[in-house]
């Protein structure tokens, strides 16, 4: 009999959920089975209705989209829904920089001609009143597709509170870039400097399209320049750089000019490099051309954005499957022709009531019709159908009158109408 203890380990080994095998794999697997819990991606407390998939968020977080992507649809509602600023702002908007709308007029300007100067500041007014407002608006726009995350880091920032005070749409979409793609703080300079250039290194296109390729490169691109990754940009390359233009004191402008020229070159390379497979023979041509002409210059794109376009209006060469013309395909050809044409069997089918050469129906002993000895039917060892069954009656009543053999009477009977239809 069983002891009290017993029962209670018994009663609570029964209250005890039970485990399978599955939940012992996601144990090994640090929780990543199938009952493993999700992050859950965070998105902006009041988004715009229309932009609800376009959102900036941190780097680094589950389901973020690339920056550029995200500035291209915003910028584009924008643009769209603000048709006094929209020149302006498409204009200034890949360089993050608005155009002038002038400076403010002076009396001296006009001299005596009150009239114009009036004209003149009252059209200033109007122009700076629009573009404040425009900037507003982007402004709040901007920050109402910030996830929590990103606002919290835009606040951290030291220009922050002054952008938002002078509504200066552009530096703020400057700032969000940078919080977007800057990596953890955490990080040590080396460590980052390492992490950003193997995840740029790494980048394929796989089955992106070139434009969704082009707007992650780029964003990899910022990620890397911010932690002071040389992207090519080398002390020999910039060097060779120099002695090309034979620039021996470089001014600032000329260093960053030359570094910016390293920059572009090895990073349309690797764009080059890293796109679809789709793209093979592109590469092969690439590499052809520079057997050519090893000493000459090279045959990739000089910046990333002809890079772009290389991508974008290559065509592929048309491959045709390889076919070995047979000489002997006309000869082969008239003699088949001749075969059929001496083929007494191809000439024409034979009829229903005439009997076959060979001596069995269509299908010879198996098929279906005039059969050698099970008449018309399947074959010679057929199931017999009607006609068969009255053909052997008629020849049985034959053979009862004039005492001849029942198949000889049938088949004079077939060579009578064979007779009758030549």
């Amino acid at each position: 009999m069983p002891s009290t203890s017993d029962g209670q380990e018994a009663q609570q080994a029964q209250n005890q959920p039970q485990t399978n095998g599955n939940s012992r794999k996601n144990r090994r697997r640090g929780g990543k089975g199938k009952n493993a819990r999700k992050e859950k991606v965070e998105k902006p407390e009041r988004p715009n209705e229309n932009l609800k998939e376009y959102f900036f968020q941190a780097a680094g977080k589950p389901g973020a989209m690339s920056f550029t992507k995200v500035e291209k649809a915003v910028m584009e509602y924008f643009i769209e829904n603000n048709n006094e600023a929209s020149y302006d702002f498409s204009t200034g908007w890949p360089t993050k920089t608005l155009p002038s709308i002038g400076v403010v007029p002076e009396q001296s300007t006009f001299g005596s001609d009150t009239s114009a100067f009036y004209r003149a500041q009252e059209t200033y007014k109007k122009a700076d009143k629009s573009r404040k407002n425009a900037e507003a608006n982007l402004c709040a726009l901007i920050k109402r597709q910030c996830t929590p995350t990103v606002l919290e880091l835009l606040q951290g920032e030291s220009t922050f509170s002054k952008i938002a005070t002078a509504c200066d749409s552009m530096a703020l979409l400057k700032l969000v870039q940078e919080v977007c793609t800057k990596q953890t703080t955490t990080k040590q300079s080396e460590e980052a400097a390492v992490t950003a250039d193997r995840r740029l290194l790494n980048f394929r296109q796989g089955k992106l399209t070139n434009l969704e390729y082009y707007d992650s490169f780029k964003d990899l691109i910022d990620v890397a320049k911010q932690a002071n990754c040389a992207l090519g940009a080398s002390i020999a390359t910039v060097q060779q750089i120099y002695d090309d233009k034979t620039i021996t004191s470089p001014t600032d402008e000329q260093q960053a000019a030359a570094i910016d020229h390293a920059q572009e070159k090895y990073l349309s390379v690797l764009f080059i490099t890293n796109a679809a497979p789709k793209f093979d023979d592109l590469r092969r041509e690439i590499i052809n051309e520079k057997a050519k002409d090893p000493q000459g210059d090279s045959p990739y794109p000089q910046t990333l954005r002809e890079a772009v376009q290389l991508l974008t209006r290559w065509k592929p060469p048309v491959k045709h499957k390889n076919h070995v013309p047979n000489p002997n395909n006309d000869r082969e050809g008239l003699s088949f022709l001749q075969a059929n044409a001496n083929d007494d069997t191809n000439q024409r089918p034979p009829s229903r009531n005439r009997p076959n050469p060979r001596g069995g129906g269509r299908g010879a002993a198996s098929g279906r019709g005039t059969g050698g000895r099970g008449g018309r039917g399947r074959g010679r060892n057929g199931r017999p159908t009607r006609s068969q069954d009255n053909d052997e009656a008629h020849a049985h009543f034959q053979e009862a009158d004039d005492g001849s053999d029942g198949s000889q009477a049938y088949h004079s009977d077939n060579d009578s109408s064979e007779a009758s239809n030549p």
